[in-house]
């Protein structure tokens, strides 16, 4: 009850800062200089380049940099430590210290007016990242303009220690395994700037296919490249490996699987834990293995001597006795292990999991956010024609539903990296990190900063209730759903006040995408219904009457009911979008065309079922 009225406070207090901000005092940035008082340090480049480049993208303004702070009355934004403090002017250092110190990853960002000043204060180059991305998130940018209300200084420290998404460079996901190593770099770096600290890649070998048409680069190439991306950002870097051997009571499938894991931990510069599944896929009694495990250590710290293995309890039907070896095995606590992930197909509810292993050992989240339908969280009361069309893995932003999800689940654990497809799940990430920073923070705060981050200022409040509608089209039978053709009258008059670059972005489009297929499939449905009706009344007419040319005339319905409404512009639209979100991220969405796998994103292919 307290955590619900803290978050119904949180609410009402966000929505009044909103109406606050929109009048407050902004400061005009557009002619700042960057001030980084710690010159021929390296640990500070790569957050300085990456809020030059961000700015850049969205104002085509190239902020200079200085290690000397002049007299003159230029506004300055001041990236530094903690340790430099001193460096800055005594007014600013005694605002700073009136702010509470953060934590691990937390950062101070103070906006002055009166002095013209942005300070950016982490312990580390991670932590000031986090505060770079505070700052782009809350800015407006415009071309030639950078606008920041003084109301965003902050001081503030993530409340769990994990906070990730697993990117998994494989022939199963949606849209991942067409990205370029330069897409890679942008989405691990867009997630960072929302406070994710943690990447969790996917090795050569699992149960998919050794490679796809798609991709840029041979598996064990990418994966090493996801590694240094993340090693530059300052983000620790997760592996998923399940036990594929056939037999791991072999030596020589041991042998042959170790070597294997020797090949890809030496590939990757960075590891800081590998999680293994116990099932889904690979099945190994709990003795076996933890014998394995033990084996898999100590190759792993061979590369990387700090790293730690995680496992889950993860199977698809474990009995009685296979959990409690799991756990008997858990609470030795073995030296090489890092923790306990709740996954998938844990029939074991969380909190009974914490009472089971030894308080000090951490559960790590692992949420699916990408399914809607045969999931871990599927859409509740999905109405059928969306469950037939859209079916598992469709664009599936669902903001108030994954902050319920975390809020039932984050507090027995220590963070979460989520379960991800592809991009179809991009809002969901989103939520994930935000709310694994601060479990209070409102969902329409994280929306309101994704819309004005990655679509623009001028769209944050329309686009960020563009992306809660779509959760609202979900809601209840979809015949008599009111909120669907408002849902795309909003995304139609955005993309009318849209520039070319806007309506690109494939994150617009997917949204666009996503309104105008709702809203043809509930066509569809409204018309079929109709059709039904009719047929039931044509042959209640045969069999009262006898007539044959009754069921002729409902034969004749009927077939002209399956087919495809070609013609509708709704239909044409989404077409339209699905190459375009082809041709700019890889996204998948039909077999044939986009080459797709089978029920891996290709809901486009169902469009007229």
């Amino acid at each position: 009850m307290k955590k619900t009225a803290r978050y119904c406070c949180t609410t009402i207090l966000f929505y009044i800062s909103c109406t606050l901000a929109s009048v407050a005092h902004t400061v005009d940035f557009s002619k700042a200089v960057v001030f980084y008082p710690q010159p021929g340090q390296a640990l500070l480049e790569k957050p300085i380049t990456v809020l030059q480049e961000e700015i850049m993208k969205r104002t085509g303004l190239k902020l200079a940099i200085t290690n000397v702070m002049g007299k003159e009355s230029k506004p300055y934004i001041i990236i530094l430590t903690e340790p430099n403090l001193s460096q800055l002017p005594t007014g600013v250092q005694n605002e700073l210290k009136q702010m509470k110190a953060p934590g691990k990853d937390g950062f101070r960002l103070l906006v002055s007016g009166g002095r013209k000043m942005i300070v950016i204060c982490g312990k580390d180059s991670r932590s000031v990242l986090y505060g770079i991305g505070w700052l782009l998130r809350k800015a407006s940018l415009r071309p030639g303009k950078i606008q920041v209300p003084v109301s965003v200084s902050i001081s503030t420290t993530p409340q769990y220690a994990i906070r990730g998404h697993q990117l998994g460079y494989r022939p199963k996901t949606n849209a991942y395994d067409a990205f370029s190593v330069a897409q890679f770099d942008e989405y691990i770096r867009e997630l960072a700037l929302f406070g994710a600290n943690s990447i969790e890649i996917v090795p050569p070998r699992t149960d998919d296919d050794a490679t796809s048409k798609h991709m840029k680069l041979p598996p064990l190439q990418m994966i090493a490249e996801q590694s240094r991306i993340c090693k530059s950002y300052g983000l620790d870097v997760w592996i998923w490996y399940p036990n594929m051997g056939s037999d791991y009571r072999n030596p020589a499938t041991v042998a042959e699987e170790l070597k294997e894991r020797a090949t890809v931990f030496a590939a990757v510069e960075k590891l800081d834990a590998v999680f293994v599944p116990g099932g889904d896929p690979g099945d190994l009694a709990p003795d076996a293995l933890f014998a394995w495990l033990e084996k898999e250590a100590a190759v792993l710290h061979q590369y990387h001597p700090n790293a730690k293995i995680w496992v889950s309890p993860q199977v698809f039907r474990p009995t009685k006795k296979w959990m409690d070896a799991f756990y008997e095995h858990i609470n030795r606590k073995y030296s090489w292990l890092g923790g306990v992930v709740f996954g998938p197909w844990i029939p074991t509810p969380i909190a009974s999991i914490r009472k089971r292993i030894d308080p000090s050992i951490p559960i790590r989240i692992y949420p699916d956010i990408t399914h809607s339908l045969s999931s871990q969280y599927p859409v509740p009361d999905w109405d059928l024609a969306y469950a037939m069309t859209l079916g598992r893995e469709c664009i599936n932003p669902r903001p108030l539903d994954e902050k319920h999800i975390h809020d039932v689940f984050a507090p027995f654990g220590t963070g979460s990296i989520s379960y991800s497809e592809g991009t179809n799940d991009d809002v969901n990430k989103f939520i994930w990190s935000a709310q694994d920073w601060d479990s209070y923070t409102p969902v329409e705060e994280t929306l309101q900063d994704y819309a004005r981050f990655f679509i623009g200022a001028d769209f944050t409040q329309t686009f960020a209730k563009g992306i809660e509608a779509l959760e609202q089209n979900f809601r209840g039978p979809l015949l008599t759903n009111s909120q669907v053709p408002k849902t795309l009258a909003l995304f139609q008059q955005l993309e009318k006040k849209a520039d070319q670059n806007t309506r690109q972005n494939f994150r617009f489009q997917m949204c666009l995408l996503r309104a105008n297929y709702d809203a043809f499939i509930q066509q569809r449905l409204i018309r079929e219904t109709a059709i039904e009706k009719r047929l039931y009344q044509l042959l209640a007419k045969a069999a009262a009457s006898r007539s044959a040319e009754s069921i002729r005339k409902a034969n004749r319905l009927l077939q002209s009911s399956m087919q495809p409404d070609t013609s509708n512009p709704k239909r044409q639209r989404c077409l339209a979008l699905a190459d375009s979100l082809f041709k700019s991220i890889g996204a998948q969405l039909t077999i044939l065309k986009h080459g797709a796998a089978d029920g891996r994103g290709n809901f486009i292919d169902n469009i007229d079922v």
